[in-house]
């Protein structure tokens, strides 16, 4: 939450701002990969511990590619019905972003 709020001091309190505050923000979870399905929970913690940032960069790149293949392999929407029910906020931000840009949906 500090490093938002310098982010907004820094980039949306001058007089010629060309970012709004409300353009700031975080999600509920302090990492994207608390948002994974249960299975892969040990893991997650395993690269969310790791200490060499290359091996965690490692970890979490073979992490997403784990989430990945679940999802596909998800024929009956295992997937979507997960992250609709463990990433609200996400998909809210992704949908308010959505309006903005005047986009077809994504989520």
């Amino acid at each position: 939450i500090e490093a938002i709020k310098s982010l907004i001091k820094f980039f949306a309190t001058k007089e010629d701002a060309k970012w709004k505050k409300e353009s700031f923000g975080n999600f509920l979870k302090s990492n994207f990969e608390e948002y994974y399905p249960k299975h892969l929970d040990e893991d997650v913690k395993i690269a969310l511990a790791e200490k060499d940032v290359n091996r965690k960069k490692k970890r979490k790149e073979e992490l997403l590619t784990q989430v990945q293949d679940w999802a596909k392999a998800n024929k009956e929407g295992e997937a979507k019905k997960h992250f609709e029910e463990v990433a609200q906020d996400v998909i809210a931000l992704l949908r308010e972003i959505e309006v903005k840009l005047g986009t077809k949906s994504i989520v």
